[in-house]
């Protein structure tokens, strides 16, 4: 059996390394048009500020130990440039030779994972799109070379606030640009007002409801940025953090079918509209857990998962990629923001008839001395009162907040269960009063 996997990421490299190993007389063969596989892109932004003090340790395989070790051979700098489904064939071009292979394969597996969102035609010399490792050596060789004093971030979400601490740790002046009013705007009001606190007490400088945007440039380098008529900022580096979307263009050329997301549409058992041909990572899209709509969530733990799956049916199996629950935490400087489940917005969007309660209250017993105040925010459906989602803010814990609050909806459990679970205490670890009770506690008289 022949398995040829296009893309050499956190899905790719998954499906690959599971399907030799499931097969291990299989040949399996890796595609990737860049120079690396097997990176870290939710780690690019701690390379910029030193707190990874080089980018070679989030390249972790090359293409000789990921042979060495998993028994994949692997091709980098090579593009795909067609799939022939018909033909079961798929069409190569050698980057650095220009050479075009023809490759048979008995199971495809496309992981070509997902490309930043632009807002600028023109390539300027001094804007960045931080999306892997290639673009980090760019951005890092630029800040070495020229002394950059102020930098422009578009984009208030999770990649353009995390980036936004990164260049204010290496002493440079930061401005983020938003079209939405507020910062992390896929989150609770009061969350992104919190962060928004946040950004000004650290020295960001936020600007909302971005609409109209000029350049002016010099020599091809971004000199100037006139937002609205009301506010100009001079620029040395430019980032453009808008968000990502799925690289399919591959497989819309194939005939592959899309879904409604735009991204490549997939059943549970991770295969597309073709039967030997599955999908994986950043380019396809998922099941909500709690609607059952589909969505689009890159998420490097959500591709690696969807590539083990694919690789696992790919080789024979049966295994089925489940719903999935939204989980997603980004540091803000000393704070931690957490969304679980499903916002306001998309549920006002989806038509659920729906409340809410939330508190304020510290995350250890008030007379230790490392206490501080954290945020909580519980969404659940008035008449089952099934959780549906939640926001909190704070420091490390609200991590395992998420966590609890992501369990309960995985079992359909009501607010209500807030009030009865035996929540840890200990005072140098959790308070008296979990804040998971006192929320739960609010909406008791609802009953």
């Amino acid at each position: 059996m022949k398995i040829l996997i296009v893309g050499g990421n956190a899905a790719g490299c998954a499906a690959a390394a599971k399907a030799k190993r499931l097969n291990p007389k299989a040949d399996v063969i890796l595609f990737e048009q860049s120079p690396f596989i097997s990176t870290g892109t939710c780690e690019l932004p701690y390379v910029i500020s030193n707190e990874i003090d080089s980018w070679k340790k989030i390249v972790f395989f090359d293409e000789i130990s990921f042979k060495n070790e998993k028994g994949v051979d692997v091709f980098i700098n090579t593009k795909v440039l067609e799939i022939l489904p018909a033909k079961k064939k798929i069409k190569t071009l050698n980057l650095n030779d220009n050479s075009i292979s023809l490759w048979n394969y008995d199971k495809l597996i496309i992981a070509v994972g997902s490309k930043s969102k632009r807002i600028f035609n023109e390539n300027y010399k001094n804007l960045f799109y931080l999306k892997n490792v290639q673009d980090l050596i760019e951005v890092k060789d630029f800040l070495n070379k020229y002394h950059c004093k102020q930098a422009v971030i578009f984009g208030g979400g999770y990649i353009g606030l995390e980036l936004a601490e990164a260049l204010k740790k290496i002493s440079l002046s930061v401005c983020v640009v938003e079209r939405e009013k507020y910062p992390l705007p896929s989150c609770e009001i009061e969350t992104s007002n919190l962060i928004l606190s946040d950004l000004i007490k650290n020295e960001i400088t936020f600007i909302g409801d971005a609409k109209n945007i000029s350049i002016k440039s010099e020599n091809d380098f971004i000199k100037e940025i006139n937002i609205d008529k009301t506010f100009s900022i001079k620029a040395d580096i430019v980032f453009c953090s808008i968000g990502f979307e799925p690289n399919v263009e591959i497989a819309k050329k194939a005939g592959i079918k899309l879904g409604k997301t735009g991204a490549i549409e997939v059943d549970g058992r991770m295969k597309t509209s073709f039967n030997d041909i599955y999908a994986a990572g950043d380019c396809v899209e998922t099941t909500e857990f709690i609607s059952k709509t589909k969505i689009y969530l890159p998420l490097a733990s959500i591709a690696r998962e969807q590539g083990y799956i694919a690789a696992a049916n790919a080789t024979g199996k049966n295994e089925i990629f489940d719903p999935q629950i939204k989980n997603v935490t980004v540091k803000i400087f000393n704070r931690y923001c957490g969304a679980v489940g499903l916002s306001s917005k998309e549920l006002y969007k989806l038509g659920y008839n729906f409340s809410s309660a939330k508190a304020v209250a510290y995350q250890i017993i008030k007379v230790m001395p490392d206490r501080r105040k954290i945020f909580g925010k519980i969404l659940y459906e008035k008449i089952s009162r099934k959780i549906l989602g939640a926001n909190f803010y704070g420091g490390p814990e609200i991590a395992g907040y998420c966590d609890i609050i992501a369990s309960l909806i995985y079992s359909n459990q009501k607010i209500d269960a807030l009030v009865k679970i035996n929540f840890n205490y200990t005072p140098p670890l959790s308070p008296f009063a979990n804040i998971l009770t006192i929320i739960g506690k609010k909406t008791s008289s609802e009953k």
